[in-house]
């Protein structure tokens, strides 16, 4: 989401060449830490579970649940932590790229 967030602030540098002020930031920053505390605090709350890895070396999602509540989650954390934010970055800067060669 950091990531996303950088690439959404130079699309907007670049592409609608506006000005991003110190508050947009902290409001940025707060909102990728709520996003990230949402999706790793669902587990805790019931929603999947963290278990130990195959070396048991630290903790993960348990990924190999085959109950339908544990697969819904793999399945919105999939969307919501991956393809939403790479969708994101692709867009802002496949823009960049279009107006840097106009």
């Amino acid at each position: 989401m950091t990531l996303s967030g950088l690439a959404y602030e130079r699309y907007i540098r670049v592409v609608h060449a506006k000005v991003i002020d110190f508050p947009w930031a902290w409001r940025a920053i707060t909102h990728i830490w709520l996003y990230s505390l949402a999706w790793t605090g669902a587990p805790l709350l019931g929603w999947n579970r963290y278990t130990l890895e195959v070396h048991q070396l630290g903790c993960s999602l348990d990924w190999a649940s085959k109950d339908p509540n544990d697969a819904s989650f793999i399945l919105f954390f999939l969307l919501g932590c991956f393809f939403v934010p790479v969708g994101v970055m692709a867009y802002c800067y496949g823009n960049i790229l279009y107006t840097v060669k106009m």
